[in-house]
């Protein structure tokens, strides 16, 4: 999985992964602040950490010719910013469609 991640662009590369540690650092922390009843302070941290990673995905796509503005803004939710970086990944059918046209 790292050996994909360290192949693409400086950009794709960060979004990704900043977007391992929003899921995995999201998952852990709700497991371990359920015990707490403090459940929001993960989603809270699910949602200020993928920030960066809607950027990194945003400077990706203006790199590809695409809106950087709407990629952006879409990723700021959480599980839209994971499917974009899909999106974005050079292996994606719709990279493929992009670039046949």
């Amino acid at each position: 999985m790292f050996k994909e991640l360290a192949q693409l662009d400086t950009n794709l590369r960060r979004a990704g992964y900043t977007l391992l540690v929003v899921v995995f650092g999201g998952a852990f922390l709700a497991l371990l602040l359920h015990q707490f009843n403090l459940d929001p302070l993960a989603i809270l941290f699910v949602w200020a950490v993928n920030l960066p990673a809607a950027w990194f995905l945003s400077q990706a796509a203006k790199l590809q010719g695409r809106s950087a503005w709407f990629t952006g803004v879409a990723s700021i939710v959480p599980a839209a910013a994971l499917i974009e970086f899909f999106i974005l990944c050079p292996g994606s059918p719709r990279t493929k469609q992009a670039s046949s046209q």
